[in-house]
């Protein structure tokens, strides 16, 4: 029988900096004997940071943990020389240039500390390209897992029903997300399509994706472009969950050709299907716009016997219509 969690009403970002805070803060040496799992928790989480920081670990002595210093999500303290700044994210991702100026501010505070800035994101993101631009290491949701998980997570969950609730939290969490692995394709959630996104940018390594919103209650979808660009229009490849679209995008400027590029690309898509075996077909309906639909291929995933996602013949499948796409001559 499962019991109410703490984290199914605490979710915001603000409650999760209160989680680490109180966390980070029983690395300190003087809670060493108060209560021996937490502390080592705490300290294997500071240890982490500094590894992925490519950093030294030293013997912590001391840990000051501080909460919105100059808008900042967590400032930690170590040993009175080292500043570990911490961003703290649940699924929303940076803005307003904070990741560049919260660098800057502590290079200017703390001109004689080691500084170590950390980008947590325990939801999921397409990309970390501009946290990873200013210097900043990632700790993704699976590396806290990786922690609270350990034997000496799970020793300390035993003591503590804080540390407990938010291991399950985050637990739930990941295995949503990775359950489009053992799902039939008809009951896969938002979370599964994320998790399905997330495996296709491993397999393909390319490829970006996110939530589209519309009048129908929105989708989930993965894009990847670099096959044919202009400066007129880009066509380009988009999974909107279930079905595999081959798009235009119309550069401002050129609304005339809306009509001309559209069937243009439908004609070139689906004449290079027929010579490659894919059986691709006109959308719905054409729309006229700078983003169109100029041609779809259906069931697009592959399923193993067990009616579960086949990754290896479903990636199979887009790098095929990539080829196509390719294939086509501007």
């Amino acid at each position: 029988m499962t019991t109410p969690n703490l984290f199914n009403f605490a979710t915001s970002e603000l409650s999760q900096d209160a989680f680490l805070c109180w966390l980070l803060s029983w690395a300190d040496s003087k809670y060493a004997q108060k209560n021996k799992m937490l502390h080592q928790v705490a300290t294997h989480l500071i240890a982490r940071i500094y590894q992925d920081a490519a950093s030294p670990m030293p013997s912590v002595l001391s840990v000051n943990v501080k909460t919105q210093y100059k808008n900042m999500d967590i400032l930690c303290l170590v040993n009175d020389d080292t500043v570990i700044m911490i961003e703290d994210k649940v699924g929303t991702v940076e803005h307003s240039d904070q990741i560049r100026r919260y660098r800057a501010i502590l290079e200017k505070d703390f001109p004689n500390h080691k500084l170590i800035f950390v980008y947590l994101q325990t939801g999921d993101q397409s990309h970390y390209k501009a946290v990873t631009k200013h210097g900043y290491i990632v700790i993704h949701r699976k590396d806290l897992l990786t922690i609270l998980e350990s034997p000496d997570g799970r020793d300390a969950q035993k003591t503590n029903n804080i540390i407990e609730d938010y291991a399950l939290f985050l637990r739930k969490h990941e295995d949503r997300v990775n359950s489009y692995q053992h799902l039939p394709l008809d009951q896969w959630s938002s979370s599964s399509w994320i998790g399905f996104y997330k495996r296709l940018q491993n397999e393909l390594r390319l490829g970006n994706w996110g939530y589209v919103p519309n009048q129908s209650g929105g989708f989930m979808c993965f894009y990847w472009s670099g096959c044919h660009k202009t400066d007129e229009h880009e066509v380009y490849l988009q999974l909107e969950e279930e079905v595999l679209c081959f798009k235009i995008g119309v550069t401002e400027g050129n609304e005339s050709k809306f009509s001309h590029f559209r069937t243009l690309w439908h004609k070139k898509i689906v004449a290079e299907g027929l010579r490659l075996g894919l059986s691709v077909v006109k959308p719905t309906r054409f729309g006229s716009g700078y983003t169109m639909t100029v041609a779809t291929l259906k069931d697009y995933r592959v399923t193993s016997q067990d009616g579960t996602i086949d990754i290896d013949k479903t990636c199979d499948v887009l790098r095929q219509a990539r080829e196509l796409l390719l294939g086509c001559q501007l």
